[in-house]
């Protein structure tokens, strides 16, 4: 049986943050998209290791996503003990400074949030949450 859990912050904003997460037996795929145009800039693969996680990471030229791919990867693995995967692609056009701080932020709620509801459930099987 297959299912998505999702979160979303600053919905309908430049700023808006969608991750949505995809069970694979006790481990996860994640998909990270944002701003004005989505797309897949990075992915991060990341298993925990005693009390620390590694990862690894592929950035495509001229993308800086593996900041976000990162976050949800290691965040996830740390929160559930086990390999995460998360590729991210979020873009505004010129973006400055203060437009990139946001959308971190944005990023870092999202992952917060989609982490809260993953926990509603013990294991990736328990229940369908249709996104």
């Amino acid at each position: 049986m297959s299912y998505v859990i999702s979160a979303q912050v600053n919905t309908g904003s430049r700023f808006e943050i969608t991750a949505t997460a995809i069970p694979c037996g006790k481990d996860w795929n994640i998909a990270v998209c944002g701003g004005t145009l989505h797309h897949v800039g990075a992915i991060a693969v990341c298993y925990p290791d005693s009390e620390k996680t590694t990862v690894n990471m592929i950035a495509l030229p001229g993308h800086r996503d593996d900041l976000v791919a990162e976050l949800f990867a290691q965040k996830i693995s740390l929160a559930f003990r086990c390999h995460a995967a998360a590729s991210a692609g979020i873009h505004i056009d010129n973006a400055s400074k203060g437009d990139i701080q946001i959308l971190i932020k944005s990023s870092e709620k999202c992952c917060e949030e989609l982490i809260k509801k993953m926990k509603q459930h013990s294991s990736p099987t328990d229940a369908l949450i249709h996104a």
